[in-house]
């Protein structure tokens, strides 16, 4: 069954070379799967970045500072200034699982700059090198089970080594003026190893023992039978899914002839590998169902009216769910949105008689977003929200359930836990009395814990696509 993609994206293209093998037993064969064939849709000059984030809690080691934000605001600039194309719109996600969750909120229709990016330090005795490295691919489509990567790695040297023992506040000032740097140059090394050029993707096929597999190869790729290939793995691979080599071989055939499910459910029939490169493609292979099954919808669209809806409060602080609803409304302003202000929508929720977050669970989501007149509901509770001073030592907490809320069908499009811990050691008594004066001025101008709540809301926010792409140095 042929789901998802083009009329024609399916085509294939004759063997392209032997890999050289680095374990025992024949090589594979990298097949060529043309999805860019007959592709209508895509705006030219144009792409959508998928940033897949391989440090998701940012808070330890001296790369703390390097944000997704940071990042994808160069790759924008650096593709603009080579004249490679615009920046359309990106998300961020911290695996592919995150992914397929967020895709109902939108399918992009543009090409995709897929990249895995891991913030990343090395310390010598004198100094110590920041910045990213990386693996990268331009693809048609949002997943794909190409085999094909560009390897990326940049850095720059910072002042300070492991037997310096510099100041936290030393590293933060140095990162604080010199990410934008570190972005910049990860961002040039990318696109000097990647042209945005369109290419087939390559996968591997297996040429296994015995006389059925032989068959079953060439009939694949002497005769271009895949159909009938795909029945003698599929024997091969036999009631007890023992012949791995035949199952990887048949989840290709059932991709290479259009049912992503039938690949899907070969790969997964697989015994568990250590490859991250097999775990991936399971994943891509259900992305490649799922965007099958969406038909076109997209909920979200630059500029998107969102009613960030009261938040349930489980915590014992009373400004929790005003402070993380204040931020939720910036993160999403930040990402292209445009959050409905919040004072005019408590006005109008009032007049209706709602006064509380548990009353508005009375109304349909549908008929909520008609009363308030927005595309979007985002809400959701907060369950921790404290700073706990230990001595000398601080620890900040926010952590809150979100979901957004499609206003037409008041289906819940995406939720996740989301969640901020920050750690503080001040290195002198100075530091520590300026830490509580901070903490009693938050709580007096109900400002308590703003950047552990910002931060908690952009964690939510970053799978969303974001089509406002802020200049490198503007602050996120």
């Amino acid at each position: 069954m042929r789901r998802g993609l083009p009329a024609g994206a399916a085509r294939i293209v004759p063997v392209l070379a032997l890999l050289a093998s680095a374990a025992c037993g024949p090589a594979p064969t990298l097949v060529k799967h043309d999805l860019w064939k007959d592709l209508k849709g895509p705006t030219p000059g144009e792409y959508h970045l998928l940033l897949v984030w391989k440090n998701p809690r940012f808070g330890a080691g001296d790369a703390a500072a390097l944000t997704p934000e940071a990042l994808a605001s160069a790759i924008a600039a650096e593709s603009s200034s080579r004249s490679l194309g615009r920046l359309r719109s990106y998300q961020v996600v911290e695996d592919y699982d995150e992914l397929a969750a967020s895709l109902p909120l939108w399918r992009p229709r543009a090409p995709v700059l897929l990249v895995e990016a891991s913030p990343a330090s090395t310390r010598s005795s004198s100094s110590t090198l920041v910045g990213f490295g990386a693996r990268a691919r331009y693809q048609p489509f949002v997943f794909d089970t190409s085999t094909a990567w560009s390897r990326v790695q940049s850095a720059l040297e910072a002042p300070w080594g492991s037997k310096l023992k510099a100041r936290a506040a030393e590293k933060t000032r140095w990162l604080a003026d010199n990410s934008l740097s570190v972005c910049r140059s990860f961002a040039a090394a990318l696109f000097s190893a990647l042209p945005l050029e369109p290419r087939p993707s390559e996968l591997k096929l297996r040429k296994g023992k015995g006389e059925g597999m032989a068959r079953a190869y060439d009939l694949a790729l002497s005769s271009g039978d895949w159909a009938g290939a795909a029945e003698q793995w599929e024997k091969e691979a036999g009631a007890d899914f023992k012949n791995d080599d035949a199952l990887a071989d048949l989840s290709v055939a059932r991709e290479l002839l259009g049912d992503w499910d039938g690949a899907a459910a070969a790969e997964e029939k697989r015994k568990p590998s250590l490859f991250s490169s097999d775990r991936e493609r399971l994943s891509m292979l259900r992305g490649l169902s799922l965007l099958g099954t969406l038909k076109g919808k997209r909920f979200a669209a630059p500029g998107a009216s969102v009613a960030v809806l009261p938040l349930d409060n489980e915590t014992p602080d009373l400004q929790a769910a005003e402070q993380v609803r204040k931020r939720l409304a910036e993160a999403l302003k930040d990402a292209g949105y445009a959050p409905l202000d919040i004072p005019a929508l408590d006005e109008k929720l009032q007049k209706a008689g709602f006064t509380d977050a548990g009353q508005l669970k009375a109304l349909t989501p549908a008929k909520l977003a008609r009363l308030v007149g927005a595309d979007l509901l985002a809400g959701g509770s907060v369950e921790e929200f404290r700073t706990i001073p230990l001595g000398i030592y601080f620890r900040r907490e926010v952590r809150a359930t979100l979901r957004v809320m499609d206003g037409r069908e008041g289906k819940v499009l995406f939720q996740k836990t989301a969640g901020t811990v920050k750690e503080t050691l001040p290195g002198e008594s100075s530091e520590l009395a300026s830490e509580l004066v901070g903490l009693i001025a938050g709580k007096a101008k109900n400002d308590p814990l703003p950047e552990e709540s910002a931060e908690t809301s952009r964690r939510f926010v970053r799978p969303f696509p974001h089509f406002e792409i802020r200049e490198p140095g503007t602050r996120h």
